[in-house]
């Protein structure tokens, strides 16, 4: 129950839940890890880095403490900070897909391309069937200006998770780009069909239609 309010933004009805866990489970490392991403959530940094300060302190080698004191760090726009904290999990697990895909994002957002394709690269290596390490994948092709190899990637992402709206988004921004507009427009209608409320459809389409018609 608390893992689920908390994926639904409710984390004060988390934090309820939790300390009826806590009641029966003292002193479990996933209690207190999702304790601490609560007060991120809540912006009570202080105390979310002290839960995860001490965590760390007992258990050395735990990984999820450490995302939790990288997301403190980004909150506070400490790149370097953050970006360690995600190297320091790799190190205890060097497969990590959290800690992989978060280190080549953060490595292409300050300019570091090399080290972010490489990140990219063993994420794909490693978790080739997941669905967000191919969308990520694209993103960051796209942000490169790899159209072609960003539309594999897109498609690779949908045809592995055919629910995933954000890889859609992604494919049919590319197809955009390439001007293909009458696919644009079939993705769109698929992504309105299945919820009337996702804008971004609703504006490519109509960009789409636009061009079509110029």
């Amino acid at each position: 129950l608390a893992r689920v309010t908390y994926e639904v933004n409710d984390f004060n009805l988390c934090l309820t839940y939790l300390e009826s866990a806590e009641k029966f489970c003292k002193n479990r490392t996933d209690i207190l890890n999702l304790r601490g991403m609560c007060y991120i959530s809540l912006r009570r940094l202080d105390d979310a880095k002290v839960i995860f300060q001490n965590i760390i302190k007992e258990y050395p080698n735990n990984v999820d403490a450490r995302f939790g004191l990288a997301e403190i760090e980004l909150y506070s726009g400490g790149f370097d900070g953050a970006e360690n904290f995600y190297l320091d999990a790799l190190k205890r697990q060097g497969t990590n897909r959290k800690a992989l895909l978060s280190l080549a994002l953060l490595c292409a957002e300050t300019g570091k391309n090399d080290m972010a394709q490489k990140y990219i690269l063993q994420a794909l290596k490693y978790h080739s069937a997941d669905a967000e390490v191919h969308y990520l994948a694209g993103f960051l092709e796209a942000k490169k200006g790899n159209i072609r190899e960003a539309e594999r990637r897109a498609r690779a992402a949908v045809q592995i998770k055919n629910n995933y709206t954000n890889a859609y988004i992604l494919l049919a921004s590319i197809l955009y780009a390439q001007k293909n507009y009458d696919e644009v427009i079939d993705i769109c209608d698929y992504l309105i069909n299945t919820n009337r409320n996702t804008i971004k459809a609703w504006f490519l389409k109509g960009y789409s239609q636009y061009k079509k018609n110029l």
